[in-house]
């Protein structure tokens, strides 16, 4: 984008980043950056926490970590790729889909992540942090979407 210096008159470039990758970047950070904090956490005299990778802070307590709780790391890894793609300027209108889906991944992710909680856990905040941050990136997905298809 170029802009004219208010006094000279000259044009002046300056870089922009479009909503879109933005918007994708920082909640593919957010959401995977969440799966390093404790998603679960147990009750009682000494509470278990358990992260979104599946390590507990108890050795003696074991977490089959639900295959759907990935489904947000996935979206999140596939948006970073589309959000540097975006910022490459290699991306045209048949992404669109790609955008698409990745936002419904997220979408069903923070589904699954707030519905399916293994048995005598609660949520916390890396769960919360991972789901809003799958929230911001289903956001720039679908802007992305929408800004591709159009374009003229």
């Amino acid at each position: 984008m170029i802009d004219q210096h208010p006094h000279s008159g000259t044009a002046v470039p300056h870089a922009s980043f479009p909503l879109c990758a933005v918007l994708s970047l920082a909640g593919a950070i957010i959401a995977i950056g969440g799966y390093a904090l404790p998603w679960y956490r147990t009750d009682g005299a000494a509470p278990v926490t358990v992260t979104g990778f599946g390590s507990s802070s108890s050795p003696a307590y074991s977490l089959h970590t639900n295959r759907l709780d990935w489904m947000i790391f996935l979206a999140a890894a596939a948006a970073l790729v589309l959000a540097a793609a975006r910022l490459a300027g290699r991306v045209d209108r048949r992404w669109a889909r790609a955008h698409g889906w990745v936002s419904a991944l997220a979408l069903v992710g923070i589904a699954f992540t707030l519905i399916a909680v293994p048995a005598g856990l609660t949520l916390t905040t890396g769960a919360h942090l991972s789901a809003f941050g799958a929230a911001v990136l289903a956001a720039g997905g679908v802007v992305s979407r929408r800004e591709l298809l159009h374009r003229s």
